[in-house]
Formats: structure tokens, C-alpha cells, sequence
């Protein structure tokens, strides 16, 4: 994880300084709605979270290798790549990395090949920011500890 140190000087004589360590969370958003990219991204970024950006599958998929995150947020619904078929991907990499997958219906993953999608971490369309916020902030605090 990275780790920001913000530094304040508590007098000027003498000088005292005191440093504090702040985690930086960084999210890779995964959605092909441009719209709904840009919303989410602003709102975490107010929240103090680094954002990335990929627009399918197939491009979170190569930011995942390329870059360290501390959770994953992707819409199920992606042409070519969908969620699942990148939590797969994960799944197989050995990627140990949280997720929240973004659906427009509760999910019927019933079958035995999808048992490990029973307890992920769904959100249900359409959201406010509010509860992506909560379900963001609960995760990353859960993951930390």
C-alpha cells in the first residue's frame, strides 16, 4: 500500500515537527459508461482515494498487471470482458485483491463453478454515492485490519 506523510510544524522555536503516516488507497474503476466513470471517480477522489479509469475488461485486466490496487470496482455487464470473466482471471492469477461488482440484478450464481461469487461484495444499480462510498470505505477498512 502507499503511504503519504503529511509533516506540520507544531512551533518555530523550537522547532518541532510531527509527522503523520496517511494510507493512500488506490481504486481501479472499471465501467464502460463514461458518465458514470467520471461521477464515481470524483466522488472518490474528494474522499481522498487515487482513482484509475478503464473503459472494458480487457483494459482493467492490464492495469491489474501493471499497477497495484487496493480494491476493484467493475460493472458485470462489459461487452467482451465481463466482471465475472475478469474475477475469473483474478481467481486464477492468485490476485488477492478485494472487489465490488457493480450489477443491474440480484445475480443467480447458483451453479458450483460460481460458488465463490456468492459472497462477493455486490452493489446493486442504481446507487448513491453514499452507499458506494460506505461499501468502499467498510472494504478497504476490513482488508487493512
Amino acid at each position: 500500500m502507499i503511504t503519504a506523510k503529511s509533516c506540520k510544524v507544531e512551533s518555530l522555536s523550537p522547532v518541532s515537527i510531527q509527522c503523520q503516516s496517511k494510507q493512500i488507497y488506490r481504486i481501479l474503476l472499471v465501467d464502460d459508461d463514461p458518465d458514470i466513470c467520471q461521477l464515481n471517480s470524483k466522488a472518490l477522489l474528494q474522499h481522498g482515494y487515487e482513482v484509475d479509469i478503464a473503459e472494458d475488461g480487457e483494459t482493467g485486466w492490464e492495469n491489474l498487471q501493471n499497477s497495484r490496487y487496493n480494491l476493484l470496482i467493475i460493472k458485470n455487464d462489459l461487452s467482451e470482458l465481463t466482471g465475472v470473466g475478469l474475477l475469473k482471471k483474478l481467481r486464477s492469477a492468485c490476485m488477492p485483491l478485494p472487489v465490488i461488482m457493480v450489477i443491474q440484478t440480484m445475480p443467480t450464481w447458483e451453479s458450483p463453478q460460481y460458488s465463490w461469487l456468492l459472497n462477493a461484495n455486490k452493489l446493486l444499480m442504481p446507487y448513491s454515492f453514499e452507499e458506494l462510498l460506505g461499501m468502499v470505505k467498510r472494504i478497504l477498512h476490513s482488508t487493512a485490519n
